[in-house]
């Protein structure tokens, strides 16, 4: 009995692991429900698959040894233990040290307890959201959270989210967390400057008036050029804004004023940078043999976007399947089959 017991789970695990988790399901049927209460069984089980937990019978889910050994190897047991462990202290403390995130299936009584709590956001300061709302209102223990993780302010008091100092830490962290702060601190020019300087997407969530500020602006395009699609139509044909985020962001080009793409120094600086910026530029632009030239040189398929007539221009062409054997696809039909480039295509795609 005890050999044909233990081919039977030798078997099941195999499935297990060969056919997923949905094999499991005890209402499916595919093996003894007697196996969901075999302690051995089913810590086997969770080393094949986690998830299968939420399967063991009643008595397992209630059983602390065998709890404590399966949360040994995966946090996700905690979710499906019995109510009446849930509020093991111990145990809790135990989930906790090896995955904070079982914060968010802990008793209220757990959630309010400052040394359970803090333990949980030191590991992360997202799990603000799951305590309890006296130390989401608790500066000292907010300000923890958002050093570490900056979106963490969402989850703090309203008041708090309206203090100075938490919301210059918070973004201090990620910039991004200016999402989530007091409308009055979205125009607090030092805010916003070390927003931006921490993720360039923080722009959006500035004060109008701060988006059409120079200041704000240069330093946010400095973090990444792409910041500029966040900012005033004004900062859009600022040329020095321009020529910054130019040359930190290949696709930057894309969001400025047709006067800007139509700028032979930014166009210069844009293809240099990535030729294939040229697909931002004006039409005229698009038309300069300087500017495509210094994009072929970059990006050989640049020639894509290139003008006609400078798509049926040799050395343009040359230069541009020297770095891009398939450019010649975007060469002008002339020059598709003429010999010397076929010859030459050859030579660089061998």
């Amino acid at each position: 009995m005890i050999e044909e017991m233990n081919k039977e789970m030798t078997k099941v695990l195999r499935s297990l692991k060969s056919e997923g988790h949905w094999y499991f399901d005890p209402d499916v049927g595919n093996f003894d429900k007697e196996l969901l209460n075999n302690p051995d069984f089913m810590f086997n089980a969770v080393l094949v698959d986690n998830w299968v937990i939420e399967y063991a019978h009643p008595d397992l889910l209630n059983d602390k040894d065998f709890i404590r050994k399966c949360l040994a190897v995966s946090h996700i047991v905690y979710e499906h233990i019995s109510d009446e462990l849930k509020e093991d202290r111990e145990l809790a403390l135990f989930a906790l040290e090896k995955d904070a995130s079982v914060i968010s299936y802990f008793i209220d009584d757990f959630k309010s307890e400052r040394e359970i709590a803090k333990k949980a956001i030191l590991q992360n300061g997202a799990f603000l959201e799951y305590v309890d709302e006296d130390l989401q209102s608790d500066k000292d223990f907010v300000m923890a959270a958002v050093k570490r993780c900056g979106h963490a302010v969402q989850y703090a008091d309203e008041d708090l989210r309206c203090d100075r100092d938490i919301v210059l830490a918070a973004v201090s962290q990620d910039g991004d967390a200016l999402e989530y702060v007091d409308e009055e601190l979205r125009g607090d020019k030092e805010i916003v400057i070390k927003a931006v300087s921490r993720g360039y997407r923080a722009l959006q969530y500035a004060d109008a008036e701060l988006q059409d500020d120079l200041d704000v602006v240069m330093a946010a395009v400095m973090y990444d050029g792409d910041a500029i699609e966040y900012a005033s139509k004004k900062m859009k044909s600022n040329k020095e804004i321009a020529m910054t985020a130019v040359t930190i962001s290949s696709r930057a080009i894309e969001h400025f004023d047709k006067s800007i793409r139509n700028d032979k120094d930014i166009a210069i600086a844009a293809v240099i940078r990535n030729g294939r910026s040229l697909q931002y530029l004006s039409k005229e632009m698009r038309n300069d043999r300087d500017v495509v030239k210094l994009a072929v040189v970059d990006t050989g398929s640049a020639l894509e976007y290139a003008s006609k007539e400078l798509r049926a221009d040799k050395e343009i062409v040359f230069i541009a399947i020297s770095n891009d054997y398939d450019a010649l696809d975007y060469a002008d039909k002339s020059l598709k089959s003429d010999e010397m480039m076929l010859k030459w295509k050859d030579i660089i795609e061998n």
